[in-house]
């Protein structure tokens, strides 16, 4: 929580800490049982999204090495934008009055998703369309592969970016994947994979 201001005085309310490490503690449980449960000579693999979205579920980048051999960190750009709106439209419910755009530009600092002001309105934040660009930044997402990083340690991480939205984004995404990451990428889902779309893949990694 230390690189977010908003999550440290979230954190600081009573019982809020005492959750956030329950949920950690249940996590890091759960991975140390997958890993005492398979054979010795398979790989453990988590898979998570990236900070903040990682410091609110618990999953324990810190606490990774000797457990799992990589963590793939989730470039789902797709599902930022609906979960902007999942948390706003919770807060405006509960708090009639509250003005829609000053709460957006609150969330999109919380989460890091925008490299600039963002969108302008609170309602063009929705899930996109398979022809429409996701509304995050391509700076932000490699700076949550970094983060991811810094936090994991030894442990490596691979950047996992989807494969779905208009071409010019899947390479934008991708790009910001393969540059912020120095353990590889991981692209889903193949069911989005044209033939343009593994040109791109070949392209960009080929760099």
């Amino acid at each position: 929580l230390e690189d977010n201001g908003a999550l440290r005085e979230l954190a600081a309310r009573p019982g809020v800490t005492d959750w956030l490490q329950f949920k950690t503690m249940l996590a890091e449980e759960l991975l140390v049982a997958y890993r005492a449960a398979i054979d010795t000579d398979k790989e453990l693999i988590a898979m998570a999204f990236p900070p903040p979205w990682s410091q609110l579920s618990g999953i324990p980048y810190r606490k990774l090495d000797g457990v799992c051999s990589s963590v793939q960190t989730k470039l789902y750009t797709m599902h930022w934008p609906t979960m902007l709106r999942f948390y706003g439209d919770a807060i405006l419910e509960a708090n009639p009055g509250l003005s829609s755009e000053k709460l957006l530009r609150f969330i999109l600092r919380l989460l890091d998703i925008a490299d600039d002001a963002g969108l302008p309105n609170y309602e063009d934040y929705a899930y996109p369309g398979p022809d429409e660009a996701h509304p995050c930044g391509v700076e932000a997402q490699a700076r949550k592969i970094r983060q991811a990083q810094t936090e994991a340690g030894s442990v490596p991480v691979v950047a996992a970016a989807h494969s779905y939205g208009p071409l010019d984004d899947v390479r934008a995404r991708l790009r910001a994947a393969w540059e912020g990451s120095s353990a590889g990428v991981w692209v889903n889902r193949y069911c989005y994979i044209a033939d343009e779309k593994l040109d791109i893949i070949r392209e960009e990694t080929a760099q």
